[in-house]
């Protein structure tokens, strides 16, 4: 389990953006889903540059969740299914990274 302690705190979904930021890090605990950036992601109310708000997490309530992964494999797309501890587990690992374009 990861400890940080945050300068700010929000919980206003309308002010956030993830597009182009990197998790770098994920823990799923409690039902609940996070993702660690170390470079921060966009907050509107902080002013314009891209990331702003320094090093931040998300955190997503849920209990039953599942990945797609869309692969090429001789010629065909093949659906590959991973669960969230999956998920987390490659990601801490650094074997996926996780780039968020929307």
């Amino acid at each position: 389990m990861f400890e940080i302690i945050y300068e700010n705190e929000s919980r206003n979904p309308e002010h956030f953006s993830l597009h182009d930021c990197h998790a770098e890090s994920a823990e799923f605990d409690n039902e609940s889903l996070s993702f660690f950036f170390p470079d921060g992601f966009y907050n509107s109310a902080y002013g314009k540059d891209w990331p702003n708000t320094g090093d931040a997490a998300v955190s997503f309530k849920t209990n039953d969740a599942y990945l797609y992964l869309f692969v090429q494999k001789d010629g065909q797309t093949i659906r590959e299914e991973y669960t969230v501890d999956q998920l987390v587990d490659k990601v801490n690992r650094k074997e996926w990274d996780l780039d968020l374009t929307r």
